[in-house]
Order: structure tokens, then sequence, then C-alpha cells
């Protein structure tokens, strides 16, 4: 399966997430944002992302307050269609 677009913007930004490294996700993201990823896509995102975040809430809070960042800029981006 091959990963085009905003769907591999949004796994790239998830593993950099997970391996602390939040300014890279929050590029991932943008590029989420710039390859027109649809309002359904952003759902998705935040809903995974909400999970990983209540997850981690207790065990590494530097990651799950990194995810809380990128949730709130997806939140803020996200189009309305």
């Amino acid at each position: 399966m091959e990963l085009k677009g905003c769907s591999a913007a949004s796994i790239l930004g998830q593993l950099y997430l997970l391996s602390g490294k939040s300014k890279e996700a929050l590029q991932s993201y943008e590029k989420f944002k710039s390859t027109g990823a649809p309002s359904k896509d952003y759902e998705s995102t935040i809903g995974v992302l909400a999970e990983l975040e209540q997850v981690l809430a207790t065990t590494n809070s530097y990651i799950s307050e990194a995810i809380s960042e990128v949730i709130q800029f997806l939140k803020n981006n996200k189009p309305d269609r």
C-alpha cells in the first residue's frame, strides 16, 4: 500500500510525536493541512491522537503535551467541508 499526501503526512506526524520530535510533527501536520485534507481526515486524525494522548498522559507527559498541541492545531485548522 502506497501512502500519499495527507495520509502520509498524518502517519509521519504520529511517528514524530511518538519519537518525541514535536517540531517535526508540527511540520508534518502543516503538510497535512497544505495537501488539502478533508474534514473527515482531520476528525479521524484527531480521534487517533486523542486516544494516544489519553494512554500516554500518565506515562509520558512530554509526548502527551505535544500531542495536545497538535490536536489543538488540527482543530484550529480543520476545514468546514
